[in-house]
């Protein structure tokens, strides 16, 4: 039929009620009695862009990655390779949950969870041999857990990261004291990959629950 305006005018029958559908109608519109696949494949999933900050296992992540940091500090140059690589492995944890998090699909997400924990077993293995060869001590280092109460990187370094963004100050306003890289031991190093790994496995298995609760609402 013909409408006021002039536009093409169909009716759709759904459940037994019309509803008027014009042509000039989006095509990944909500009001479509249709699904596009295609169209849903591209649709980013995340409301906010940054949202992965909030999430406790990038800000862990990011806690252990600047105390590897910290400690390469007084690793031998002879073992400048050992270095790159355990630094890498390091920021390739953070960096894989944060390039996931800007991804169109669940699916997607999921993927580069799986390469951070690749990355995290990797950092598990270089943090024993270096304490087997003698790099690094045992002992023990207490360190929080970031929380919503002790987000990591702190509140400062967040609003004004020019002057409290460097590493130590960092570390020095998340934990009230100096840390130095002397101090850090393998046992706070697999305390945090140990957390880590927990929490992404938490967020897969709920992750994993929603891609099924979805599938489930479509049949």
């Amino acid at each position: 039929t013909m409408g006021k305006n002039g536009k093409i005018i169909k009716k759709r029958e759904i459940k037994g009620k019309y509803r008027v559908h014009t042509e000039d109608e989006p095509l990944n519109s909500p009001k479509l009695p249709f699904r596009i696949p295609v169209i849903e494949r591209t649709t980013r999933q995340a409301q906010s862009l940054q949202g992965y900050k909030a999430s406790s296992y990038w800000q862990t992540a990011s806690l252990l990655r600047d105390l590897i940091q910290l400690y390469l500090s007084i690793i031998p140059q002879s073992q400048f390779r050992r270095k790159t690589q355990l630094e890498d492995a390091a920021r390739s944890i953070v960096a894989n949950i944060e390039e996931g998090w800007a991804r169109p699909s669940t699916k997607e997400y999921l993927d580069y969870l799986g390469f951070s924990q690749g990355s995290l077993t990797e950092v598990r293995g270089d943090i024993e041999r270096l304490h087997t060869d003698g790099y690094l001590k045992s002992g023990k280092f207490f360190l929080p857990t970031p929380s919503r109460e002790f987000p990591y990187p702190p509140v400062n370094s967040r609003i004004n990261p020019t002057k409290y963004g460097k590493l130590r100050e960092r570390l020095r306003e998340y934990t009230g004291r100096n840390i130095n890289a002397e101090d850090l031991t393998y046992e706070v190093f697999i305390e945090f990959v140990n957390k880590i790994d927990y929490l992404l496995k938490k967020t897969v298995f709920g992750l994993q629950e929603k891609i099924i609760k979805v599938e489930k609402s479509k049949l």
